[in-house]
């Protein structure tokens, strides 16, 4: 009777937690609340999935790149772009573009952070056999484990016997 008692206890159920998640701002909690699933409720499934960027933002990062590779070209190689194509610019312009093309860097280089800032979601949504869960979009609250082992006993889930 114990041992029909134990491999039932041990036999993986159907239920299956499916995190999306930030992967620039959440992959150290989502490793510490994977881990603490594996451990305490290994009856379960658990996936992953990189929560996507909306559209609009996805197109704006790549405007923001497109802007960042074209200043960093003109600075390195504006000059020689003007002799290649044969452009005619006032030599005073040029001299200018010469003098000051360096103080264009930052912006170039404050760039990356700002695309950095746009790629980020602030998602983690936790779904249990595809039900929402826990969402920091709506809630605006950071998951703590002990949370969603709450959540998971609410609906009716316990941890392995230690």
């Amino acid at each position: 009777m114990g041992r029909k008692k134990n491999a039932a206890a041990e036999k993986k159920s159907d239920d299956r937690i499916r995190i999306e998640y930030d992967k620039n701002a959440f992959s150290s909690l989502y490793r510490q609340i994977n881990s603490n699933l594996k451990r305490e409720f290994p009856q379960i499934q658990t996936s992953t999935k990189s929560y996507p960027v909306a559209p609009n933002k996805s197109r704006l990062i790549t405007l923001v790149f497109m802007i960042q590779a074209v200043f960093a070209i003109v600075i390195m190689f504006g000059e020689t772009i003007v002799e290649k194509l044969e452009l005619t610019i006032d030599p005073s312009w040029m001299q200018k573009f010469r003098e000051n093309k360096f103080i264009a860097l930052p912006i170039v280089m404050i760039l990356s952070p700002i695309r950095h800032m746009l790629n980020n979601t602030g998602a983690f949504e936790v779904y249990l056999n595809d039900e929402l869960i826990f969402s920091m979009l709506q809630t605006r609250v950071y998951l703590t484990y002990e949370e969603l082992k709450k959540l998971l006993k609410n609906k009716g889930l316990h941890p392995k016997a230690k």
